[in-house]
């Protein structure tokens, strides 16, 4: 049964943050709390067609060729979720054009597979709008954010949303990542070549 990461504490969720920090310095507070919200809730979105989700796992890649790293992040110190870049479907240079299509949408449909055993089950009890006001004076601890921003993310907390990642996160840093479950970390190369 899909489980939430209820275990992650405020030591955790400061490693996160610090790892997310020294890994994407240029970030916004947006970023942040896209961070613990993937952190404690992993991905958010229930797929209802895994072939589309397939599809769009490999026009994100052929449209935005450009890496992001880390290959692999944990997010979850080691029993939550961690994100997955796409670079790691992108096919071996030596392979023709042809195979290289079809081994892509392999993966790309794999992926959607475990992306869809990552999801919650939404009868889950945390709201992300306290475990942010919980994440607060660990951010505060760490970094400074203009009061406007605050506000802003904040409303943001409040309505429960699922925010994009900042703009200029976007420019540095090219994000195309997929959360998946922790339990998945050691073995996603292994699945992938199925």
């Amino acid at each position: 049964m899909p489980q939430n990461n209820i275990n992650l504490n405020a030591i955790d969720i400061k490693q996160v943050i610090c790892l997310e920090l020294n890994l994407h310095p240029e970030l916004k507070l947006i970023d942040i709390y896209k961070l613990v919200f993937q952190a404690y809730l992993g991905p958010a979105h229930l797929l209802t067609d895994i072939n589309e989700s397939a599809k769009k796992i490999m026009t994100e890649i052929l449209l935005h060729p450009e890496p992001y790293r880390p290959l692999k992040q944990d997010i979850g110190s080691q029993n939550g979720f961690f994100r997955l870049s796409l670079d790691c479907l992108v096919p071996v240079l030596q392979l023709k054009k042809e195979k290289a299509i079809s081994d892509l949408y392999r993966k790309s449909y794999i992926l959607s597979e475990i992306m869809q055993e990552s999801v919650l089950d939404y009868t889950y009890n945390l709201d992300i709008t306290q475990l942010w006001k919980a994440a607060i004076p660990v951010v505060q601890e760490m970094v400074v954010f203009d009061f406007t921003e605050w506000q802003e993310v904040n409303t943001i907390a409040e309505s429960k949303a699922i925010p994009r990642h900042s703009q200029q996160y976007k420019i540095h840093y090219n994000p195309k990542y997929r959360v998946l479950k922790y339990q998945f970390y050691n073995s996603i190369e292994k699945l992938m070549e199925k």
